[in-house]
C-alpha cells in the first residue's frame, strides 16, 4: 500500500477542534455512536455523512510526499455550497497512525496538527471504521 493510499477508506469522527469558529478551544461534540458522522475519502472525492444526511461531497486532491502530508478540498461550483466553498480550496494537512487519522483544515493551509483559536481552522480526529463481520 502507498503512502497516498493510506488515507483512502471509511474513517468515523471521534473529536473535533474549531478555531475562532466556536470561540473555544474544547472538543465540539461529535454525533453519538449509534447516529456517527463518517468520513469516505476514495479516488479523489472526500465525502462526509452524518447519518444519511450528505454533510461534504467534495473533489480532492492528495499530496502525500510532502512534510506534513497535505489534504485540499477543491472548490465546487454547487449554489448549496458557501461562497467561498465555491471559490477558494480548503488547505489541508494529515497524518495517519495506525487506525487514526488527523486532518486540520484551514482557509491558509496549517503547518502542523496543534490547535489554535485565534486561527479560523478545523482540526478532525478520525479512527478508521470497522464493519461488523469483516
Amino acid at each position: 500500500m502507498s503512502e497516498a493510499d493510506r488515507i483512502e477508506g471509511e474513517w468515523q469522527l471521534i473529536w473535533l477542534h474549531c478555531g475562532n469558529l466556536s470561540n473555544r478551544p474544547e472538543p465540539v461534540a461529535v454525533p453519538p455512536e449509534d447516529d456517527p458522522t463518517m468520513l469516505f475519502i476514495k479516488g479523489g472525492r472526500y465525502r462526509m455523512y452524518c447519518g444519511i444526511r450528505v454533510i461534504v461531497d467534495l473533489p480532492c486532491r492528495i499530496n502525500a510526499d510532502k512534510n506534513p502530508k497535505e489534504i485540499d478540498l477543491l472548490p465546487s461550483d454547487d449554489p448549496s455550497w458557501p461562497a467561498a466553498w465555491r471559490k477558494d480550496d480548503i488547505c489541508g494537512v494529515y497524518q495517519v497512525e495506525g487506525d487514526k487519522l488527523t486532518i486540520h483544515f484551514g482557509w491558509n493551509r496549517p503547518r502542523d496538527f496543534a490547535k489554535n483559536p485565534a486561527v479560523v481552522s478545523g482540526l478532525y480526529g478520525y479512527r478508521r471504521a470497522t464493519r461488523l463481520g469483516g
